[in-house]
């Protein structure tokens, strides 16, 4: 018995939901790393991973990355949907290889048929794919899915957007503030660091006239000397909750800029059809060609048995 056989009846032995749960598990495990505290992921992120004529080796990758919470989330909802039920029947080579083909042909078709270079991301493609695999899996559980899934993504969209949106207005808020804290705590020091300069100057005289003998000079520079010792430490204190400050003020102005950039390159972004199309178009060939049995059973769901 070759590898390759050995490994596919390991792949048929996987229990039904599987690989499913893998892919969602895999695109969430991506997001969550590559947005970080963000809540989207950076445009260097998805133009490196995303496919693209200059990034060609994307057409790999492309399929893992989303726009937004929104997209993801949605994306993830149906994938569960319809690749269960797909799973069924297909068994995890199959599925493997819709959910790949489905983005590479996608992918290659969407760039020849757009004039301009555009970054492509999303499992949108590959899940057009499975989608239409689950509907000759089992058309009526496939329909029902995506109703449910309908009604989903109908709910969950404006709390989704009001979420984002909310937290872009709380990630200004606090960014105000702390620059605003900032730049006191500039001023607090600054003014902290002039008397402690003057008081400085101070002692140099009064060390002067305390070695000509002069007790009230030497009075005065003892005390003065425990205010310079006082206020050298609140200086320093001062220092480093400006540091601090910094940090914060550096960490949640990128933060501010990368929800204002991804909330604007969501409501810019546009769904393609053709992607859908062709992915879709891409799972029933690989139907025909490999799994015609699964196609010779569909109309069996469709038609009413004749009683013998």
């Amino acid at each position: 018995m070759t590898l390759w056989q050995r490994t596919s009846e390991k792949l048929e032995e996987i229990p039904t939901g599987i690989v499913t749960m893998l892919f969602v598990a895999t695109m969430a495990i991506i997001y969550i790393s590559m947005s970080h505290a963000y809540l989207f992921i950076p445009n260097e992120g998805l133009v490196t991973y995303g496919f693209s004529p200059s990034r060609p080796l994307g057409i790999l990758t492309y399929s893992f990355l989303h726009l937004s919470p929104q997209h993801i989330i949605a994306n993830i909802a149906l994938l569960i949907a319809v690749g269960v039920i797909a799973e069924k029947k297909l068994n995890p080579k199959d599925y493997l290889g819709i959910f790949f083909a489905s983005a590479i042909t996608a992918g290659i078709v969407f760039h020849i048929l757009t004039p301009k270079p555009v970054v492509l991301v999303g499992a949108s493609s590959s899940i057009s794919g499975i989608l239409a695999a689950s509907i000759f899996v089992d058309i009526k559980k496939a329909v029902i899915a995506i109703i449910l899934f309908g009604l989903f993504l109908h709910m969950a969209s404006p709390l989704v957007t009001t979420y984002t949106e909310n937290k872009l207005l709380e990630v200004q808020g606090r960014t105000q503030e702390v620059v605003q804290e900032y730049n006191e705590t500039i001023k607090e020091r600054q003014e902290t660091q002039e008397q402690v300069q003057t008081i400085a100057e101070r002692m140099q005289v009064l060390t002067i006239l305390c070695e000509q003998q002069n007790q009230t000079a030497c009075d005065e520079l003892k005390t003065l000397n425990e205010t310079y010792v006082n206020k050298t430490i609140e200086k320093q204190a001062i220092e480093q909750k400006e540091g601090e400050l910094q940090k914060e003020a550096n960490h949640t102005l990128i933060r501010k800029i990368m929800l204002e950039q991804g909330i604007e390159r969501e409501r810019e972004a546009k769904t393609s059809t053709v992607v859908h199309m062709v992915g879709a178009i891409t799972g029933i060939l690989y139907l025909a060609l490999f799994r015609r049995d699964i196609i010779w059973k569909m109309p069996s769901q469709i038609l009413p048995s004749k009683d013998s």
